[in-house]
This record gives C-alpha cells, sequence and structure tokens, in this order.
C-alpha cells in the first residue's frame, strides 16, 4: 500500500508540474491587438515573472515540463525538500546567469572607445524599438535577469569580479543538476556533442587526405609528351585520336597498379628491433667494500654483421594469398623484425576464429619456406602474430644484455639477463620476484646457457657477502667453470646421491633464518639486513668497535640444479618433499630456487613442483605434451633451438618469446677468474661434506628405516590385517622406496607374507 500510495503521490505531483509548465507558456503568447492568450491573468502571469526572474522566465515552462516527467516516468519520491531545492536553485541561476550578462557585456562593449561610437546610439534606438510589454522595468530590459538575478549578480561581480562569477554560477548549475538527477541527460548530451565533433574532425582529415594524395598522384604523373613522327606514316592501319586513346588507357592501368603497390607499402607497417644500433658502453668495475665486481670487458661484445635488409612487403603479401587460398580473410598491418624471428601481425576479419590459422600452421611455413611456424595472439593487441624465422640471424651477447639501462638501473642484487625479445628489447627479471624458475629444454636448445647467464648476471651484481649459491651438477660438466667460486656455501653437488641430504641441509638453514627473523620481528630478508645494517652504524657512530662485534646479515642463497630428471630418478620421494618445502616457505628467507631438465615430463615435473614454481622457460622441446608440461600452453615444440625460448614470468598469462643471450665457456673462465683472485670459498660448517658423515644411499633415497618407523608399520599391518605400500604412504606420509624398503623388512621378519601379484602382503604375525 505504501509504494502504490507514493506512486500515486509522484503521478499527482509530476502532472501538477506538467499543467503549470503549460499555462506559464501560454501567458507568454501574444496574439493580435498585443493580447494576451489567457488574458488578464496571462498578462499578470507574465509581468510578474518577467520582473522577478527576467528573461529566465521563457525557461520556466521547459524546466518544469522536464521535471514533471521525470517524475512520472521514474517514480522517485520528488516530494522531498532536496528536488524543490534544486528545481528551484536552477531557476535562480539562469536569473544570476543572465543578470551577469547585463553588467558585463554591454559595460564591456561601451568600453572600447572605436567601438563606442557606432554601438550606442544605434543600441539605445533598438531599446525605443522594444514593444512596452517587453521592457517592464527601466535597467531590466536588455539581457535581464530580472531584479532577483541583476541584484545578485551586481553582488557576484562586486564580490567575485566577471570570471569568478561565471565559476560560481557553473558551480551553482551542476548542484542543481545534481539535486534534481538530471546530471545524466546533461553527460549524454555533453557525449552526443563530443562524438559529433570527433567525427566532424576525423572525416575533416580523412577528406583532406585523400584531397592531397590526389594532387600528389596527379602531379607526380605529369609527363611532357614527346613528338612522334610516325605517327602520320600509319595513319592508313590508326588514326592519331584513337593512339591518344590507347596511350591514356595504359597510363590509367600503370598509375593504377603503381597506386596500390604504393598502399600497399603504406599500410604495412615494419618494426625493427635496431634501427639505430647502440654502441656498447663498458661498464667499469664497481668497488664495493673490499670486493670489487667484474667489468663488462670480460664479456665478448655482439658481433656487428651489417645490416641485411628483407622484402618484408612480399612477404606479407605471400602469407595473405596462403590465408585467402584457405578462405581465412585478413591484413597484414604489422611485421615486428626481432634478432632471430619475424612476427607478421596480421589483423583478421570478422567471424573469423584463430584455431582456424593455428590449424593452418604447417601451410603457412610451406608458403613462406620456413621449417617451423609460430602462431599465437599479440599481447595488448586484436592482432594475430604469426612468427617465422629469419634467414639471416643475429647473435645475442650477454654483454649486450648487461650494459643495458634496464638491467643497470636494477637496484635487486639478484638481477638476471636473460636475453632480449622480438622488439629488441632486452629481458631482464629479479629472481626475488619470481620467487622461482623452472626452466625445461631439448639438448642443444640453450638451456644450459641460460643457466650459465642468470649465474654469471648475479655476480655482475653482488658479492659474495651478499649471495650464496649452491649448485647441483648431476651431469658433471655443467657447472665446473665455478667450483672454486667464493660464492659457493658448499662444494658443486655432483654425486646424485648427495643432492637429498644438501637439500636437508638447506631446510635446516631455512628453519634457522626463521628462528632469527622472528628473534628481531622481521617478515623477510629484506627488512632483517635494513635492521642489521641500521644497528651497525649506530653502534659504529657512538665507539669504535671490533669487526667481530658488528651482527652480520643474511645472504641470499640461489639453488641450481642443473638436471632435476637425475635426482628424481634416483631420490624422488626425499628430494620432491625438499623442493616444495623450499618453495613453500624459503622466498621470505631469501632462498631461491632455479630448477632445469632437459626431460619435463610428469614423472620430473610433478604437480607438487610446477603448483610452486609460477615462472618458468621453455627452449625447443620434443613434443607438444611437453610443452604443455612446462608451459600449459602449446608452441615450445615449434621453438628454433640456439636459445630460441618462451619466458612465461609469474606476472603474465601468455609467454614471450625472446632470444636467449649468448656467454661462452672462456667467458666464463675470465669472469670467475677475476673473482677467485680476489677471495677464495668459505663454505659454512654446517654445508662442508664429508664422505664418512652420512650413508648416502639413505641420505639419497631417504629410506634408512629407523625402530619406531619400523614399529608404525608393523601396528598397521597388525590393526588391518593386510599391508601394502600405497597404504603406508598415505598413512605415514612416507615416499614409496621407504614404504618398499619397510614391507622388504617386515617379510625378512615374517611379518607379512611373500609377494602375490597385486595383491597386499597378509598380516601372519611378529
Amino acid at each position: 500500500m505504501a509504494k502504490k500510495s507514493n506512486k500515486d503521490s509522484n503521478i499527482i505531483i509530476g502532472l501538477s508540474l506538467i499543467i503549470i509548465s503549460v499555462v506559464v507558456f501560454a501567458s507568454f503568447i501574444i496574439v493580435d491587438n498585443n493580447t494576451n492568450l489567457l488574458g488578464t491573468f496571462g498578462e499578470i502571469v507574465s509581468r510578474v515573472l518577467y520582473l522577478l526572474i527576467g528573461k529566465s522566465a521563457y525557461l520556466l515552462p521547459f524546466i518544469s515540463f522536464l521535471v514533471g516527467l521525470t517524475i512520472i516516468k521514474n517514480e522517485y519520491k520528488y516530494t522531498e525538500t532536496r528536488y524543490i531545492v534544486g528545481f528551484l536553485l536552477l531557476i535562480f541561476v539562469l536569473s544570476v546567469f543572465l543578470g551577469v550578462l547585463l553588467n558585463n557585456t554591454p559595460n564591456a562593449i561601451f568600453k572600447l572607445k572605436k567601438v563606442n561610437a557606432f554601438y550606442q546610439p544605434h543600441l539605445k534606438d533598438f531599446w525605443k524599438n522594444v514593444p512596452e510589454k517587453l521592457r517592464i522595468m527601466g535597467d531590466y530590459n536588455f539581457y535581464t535577469g530580472g531584479i532577483v538575478g541583476n541584484k545578485c549578480a551586481q553582488f557576484l561581480i562586486t564580490g567575485f569580479n566577471i570570471v569568478g562569477s561565471y565559476i560560481v554560477i557553473a558551480i551553482l548549475t551542476i548542484i542543481s543538476l545534481i539535486m534534481l538527477r538530471l546530471e545524466k541527460i546533461v553527460i549524454d548530451v555533453g557525449i552526443f556533442i563530443a562524438n559529433i565533433a570527433v567525427n566532424l574532425f576525423k572525416g575533416i582529415l580523412k577528406l583532406g587526405n585523400t584531397v592531397a594524395l590526389s594532387f600528389k598522384e596527379i602531379f607526380s604523373n605529369i609527363k611532357i609528351p614527346e613528338k612522334k613522327p610516325q605517327e602520320q606514316k600509319i595513319k592508313n592501319k590508326i588514326t592519331a585520336e584513337e593512339l591518344k586513346e590507347i596511350e591514356k588507357q595504359n597510363t590509367e592501368v600503370s598509375d593504377e597498379k603503381i597506386l596500390k603497390e604504393k598502399k600497399k607499402k603504406e599500410k604495412i607497417k615494419v618494426i625493427t628491433a635496431d634501427e639505430k644500433p647502440k654502441k656498447p658502453v663498458p661498464i667499469q668495475a664497481l668497488v664495493r667494500g673490499d670486493f670489487n665486481l667484474p667489468p663488462t670487458s670480460l664479456l665478448k661484445p655482439t658481433e656487428d654483421t651489417g645490416t641485411i635488409s628483407a622484402d618484408y612487403v612480399s612477404d606479407a603479401e605471400r602469407l595473405k594469398q596462403t590465408l585467402n587460398n584457405f578462405g581465412i580473410e585478413g591484413e597484414v598491418v604489422n611485421v615486428v623484425d626481432g634478432p632471430v624471428i619475424s612476427r607478421f601481425e596480421v589483423e583478421l576479419a570478422t567471424g573469423v576464429k584463430v584455431s582456424s590459422v593455428e590449424n593452418l600452421a604447417t601451410d603457412i611455413a610451406l608458403a613462406m619456406k620456413v621449417e617451423h611456424v609460430r602462431i599465437a595472439p599479440v599481447a595488448g593487441k586484436s592482432l594475430l602474430g604469426i612468427e617465422v624465422p629469419k634467414q639471416h640471424k643475429k647473435t645475442i651477447s650477454l654483454r649486450e644484455v648487461i650494459e643495458d639501462e634496464k638491467f643497470q638501473s636494477s637496484q635487486s642484487l639478484l638481477t638476471i639477463a636473460l636475453g632480449k625479445d622480438l622488439g629488441g628489447e632486452p629481458i631482464v627479471a629479479d629472481l626475488t620476484t619470481m620467487p622461482h624458475l623452472l626452466i625445461a629444454g631439448a639438448t642443444g636448445s640453450g638451456k644450459s646457457v641460460c643457466i650459465n647467464d642468470i649465474i654469471t648476471s648475479i655476480l655482475f651484481k653482488a658479492t659474495p657477502d651478499e649471495v650464496k649459491f649452491l649448485m647441483v651438477d648431476p651431469k658433471r660438466v655443467e657447472l665446473t667453470h665455478y667450483r672454486d667460486l667464493p660464492h659457493l656455501i658448499a662444494p658443486v653437488v655432483t654425486e646424485p646421491k648427495l643432492a637429498a641430504y644438501v637439500l636437508k641441509k638447506l631446510i635446516n638453514e631455512m628453519e634457522y633464518r626463521y628462528e632469527i627473523l622472528a628473534e628481531e620481528g622481521a617478515q623477510n630478508i629484506t627488512i632483517y639486513n635494513k635492521m642489521i645494517e641500521e644497528y651497525n652504524n649506530d653502534i659504529q657512530k657512538d665507539k669504535d668497535v671490533k669487526p667481530e662485534e658488528l651482527k652480520k646479515t643474511l645472504p641470499y642463497i640461489v639453488v641450481i640444479i642443473d638436471e632435476l630428471a637425475d635426482l628424481m630418478l634416483l631420490a624422488k620421494g626425499s628430494v620432491e618433499e625438499s623442493l616444495r618445502r623450499l618453495a613453500q616457505l624459503a622466498r621470505a628467507v631469501g632462498i631461491h630456487l632455479v630448477l632445469a631438465t632437459q626431460r619435463p615430463s610428469v614423472d620430473v615435473i610433478t604437480g607438487v613442483i610446477k603448483a610452486n614454481f609460477p615462472s618458468r622457460i621453455a627452449f625447443q622441446v620434443m613434443s607438444q605434451v611437453d610443452s604443455r608440461t612446462i608451459l600449459d600452453t602449446k608452441g615450445a615444440e615449434t621453438l628454433l633451438g640456439r636459445g630460441d625460448m618462451l619466458y612465461a614470468p609469474a606476472d603474465l598469462n601468455k609467454p614471450i618469446r625472446g632470444q636467449a643471450a649468448l656467454i661462452t665457456g672462456p667467458e666464463i673462465s675470465k669472469v670467475v677468474h677475476f673473482i677467485n683472485k680476489q677471495r677464495k670459498p668459505d663454505y659454512p660448517q654446517e654445508f662442508q661434506i664429508k664422505d664418512n658423515d652420512i650413508d648416502l644411499e639413505a641420505a639419497a633415497d631417504n629410506t634408512s628405516i629407523d625402530s619406531s618407523l619400523l614399529s608404525k608399520a608393523i601396528s598397521l599391518a597388525k590393526e588391518k590385517g593386510e599391508i601394502s605400500t600405497s597404504y603406508l604412504q598415505r598413512k605415514l606420509g612416507i615416499g614409496y622406496s621407504k614404504a618398499a624398503r619397510l614391507i622388504d623388512e617386515m617379510e625378512e621378519k615374517g611379518i607379512v607374507t611373500p609377494p602375490d601379484g597385486n595383491k597386499p602382503r597378509k598380516y601372519i604375525g611378529d
């Protein structure tokens, strides 16, 4: 009932305002013999309104009609005070606006001496000819705002001057429209007017370009006619007029072809990566404390192979023709010329699916005369990128990326230089924000070179006191350059059976770091190190202290595992569990993992590992399945090898294609030798490994059987009456190898039956 009552009330109020607007509008209409349409009543109403609010009275019926219609249409409660005030405020503002015009415009004109002599007599004559009924009071006859408008306008001009008065009027107008909820109408009208202006401007520009192009073609094709003496001789066969007509037709056809070719070249925009190659600026050795960071002069600069031009217009036309042959409409609008790959950016016609183009990858590669092409949408554009290998490839040196401003300006100690993207921009990342990196690629694809890029980049940024490395190299040949590096926290681990033990030690280090961070009240290693530096600076100011009295900051630890598959083969349970814990918890204490494998299968890159490594790099892999395992998308199987990569950082949905930077063995040896001359490796006590300290096989498989674990397994077998490896894994939270060892141990003791196919072992007693 209440809603119906409010609705009826709104309709009554709205209709009342519409009726009032009609009556007021009719009172302004003058018929024959200067008689008001509504008679004496209408004349009184019009005179009173003119007297009070002046010319703004003409707008009163329109505003009243609009407000009344809005009340009926939207069914708002316009009986509230705010709407009444808004309605009155709008009328008041219009009256004041006209009053400001009265007090400003004629005076401003009359102040101009040259204009005064002409305008003043004509303006006065005009006022005399105005009918008496429109001149209600002496000073309120032209640009009038009535008594209310003119008096308020005089007050505003005195207090705020002309400009200030208009600003106040504008603010009051906006307030009144908001109170009446008419701001949407104003916004829509403004947008409509703006669209008209924009379209008009675009039309003018387009017309100007068309006219300019026409004039250019006309003047460029003007030729001086040459006299042909043989014309008269062949009159019998063809007339001169017919000959001119034939020449004119040939000229038009030729000009049309030229114009089409020009339009094609202008339409395709070639974006070259290195239009103006920058000369490398060597970075000198930086001194940090008692340690000198290596200079970039130890690395080889990029070889200048010269500029080799390519006919991208012809290639784009060939690509377009290939798509058209298969019924796909599209235009090549951009060509990005990268160091190794050229990307043709195609604008597909409406309704064309991307998958229909992807299915033609082999046919496009055949047409473009290359082995593979990669097809993927261009990030940030409504274009489809078709990436075609270049015939002449450019090598990217690590020095070129390290000397770039993007790498040099990074303040992170774990800044890594990976290479360059298709546009020639350096790919520089921060390992602290990744926070862990997973790399996969077949043999010869550039995976090991990428690891060397990462290690060397950090060596150019950090001292041995700031960053430590823990390197695992089951292949024994990839990381041998770094065996005497003072940044190492432990010797390079080449024995797969020993890796699980070292990772356990690293977990202990992680837990220790969490304890000291908690004692200091720091949330992460960055905050903790800043607190320690501030503490050391404070005590050094107060008194002379010995170096051993100062607190030490915590170095970052970067774990490099070059071949994960070998570790997962020999010690999957313990290695996977250690990597999971480190990946989940170690970031805050400054421990970061870089894992690499040439076999990215699901039994190597398990779900547990994959979930905790959001940043990944894929080099060429053998199959689409491997590509989906590492990147969750296809594409890595079509890479070219030799450093061609797809980089998928954690903050991007689609991978970036780029070329990994090249660093050779001699360059690495120079950098390491420069560092080794200053310091020798100093391994912490807890990471010093001796063969007689541990049972390597037990450490590797984490399968050493203790009595408490065996007792738990026997209790489970007794309780259930049978036992299996999968049941022990679930109940005890252990790996397959340890569960199998427990069952073998119970079989040797006569507690369970021998194996019987895939059936569980029966419990037969102690």
